[in-house]
């Protein structure tokens, strides 16, 4: 999804949250957003423009998933790393 439709989400879901709903207590979370863009983004490709088979797309969102671990994994050991620098120097 592009960052405008994405924006455009935002901005409707905010109006609807105060205007018409009336919640203002709500928080946005976008790590969360990023991550359902993530398996959006990845099922609507593997549907819509490679036309994959149930198994196909059971077999890409395990790819999809397992990329995703990793990516948090690595984040999560630059961040320990960068921690145990810190603490040594």
């Amino acid at each position: 999804m592009s960052s405008r439709i994405i924006l455009a989400c935002v901005c409707f879901f905010r109006y609807m949250r105060d205007s018409v709903l009336q919640l203002t207590k709500i928080e946005f979370a976008p790590t969360e957003a990023i991550v359902l863009d993530y398996f959006v983004s990845a099922f609507w490709w593997a549907v819509s423009e490679q036309k994959f088979s149930k198994e196909q797309i059971s077999a890409f969102y395990t790819i999809v998933q397992t990329l995703l671990d990793n990516i948090r994994g690595t984040l999560v050991l630059d961040r320990y790393r960068a921690a145990a620098v810190e603490y040594a120097v």
